[in-house]
């Protein structure tokens, strides 16, 4: 939700020139499984994040410089992934979450404390 209202705005706000040419591609992705990006979203399977890995190299290879930036567990996500930004991009992570195995939220029952470690 955060990060939604401030980039809706980014794109729009003529004043910004970088970010209202058509240079810039702002791609979200959203793990609404809760699995830590380690399951396959189409599916619901817990696949180790290869879903997510496969498809952030696909996507990424497409551009000069790619940038990678999350809040909790986009953070985490942004720092495992962070192999398929560019040599030119960066990585911002806001509060990741690598702990987990005392976190109330991960809950789901494939999430076993092995796979939180």
């Amino acid at each position: 939700p955060e990060w939604g209202a401030t980039l809706r705005t980014a794109q729009t706000d003529d004043s910004i020139e970088c970010l209202s040419s058509s240079s810039l591609v702002i791609a979200h992705a959203l793990d609404t499984s809760q699995s830590w990006f380690s399951s396959n979203p189409i599916n619901g399977e817990w696949d180790e994040g290869s879903w997510w890995d496969a498809t952030l190299k696909e996507l990424c290879c497409a551009y000069g410089r790619v940038c990678f930036i999350g809040e909790s567990m986009g953070a985490s996500a942004a720092l495992r992934f962070s192999r398929h930004c560019t040599p030119n991009g960066s990585v911002v992570a806001f509060v990741p979450q690598i702990h987990l195995q005392d976190f109330p939220q991960s809950t789901r029952e494939d999430f076993t404390n092995k796979r939180k470690g």
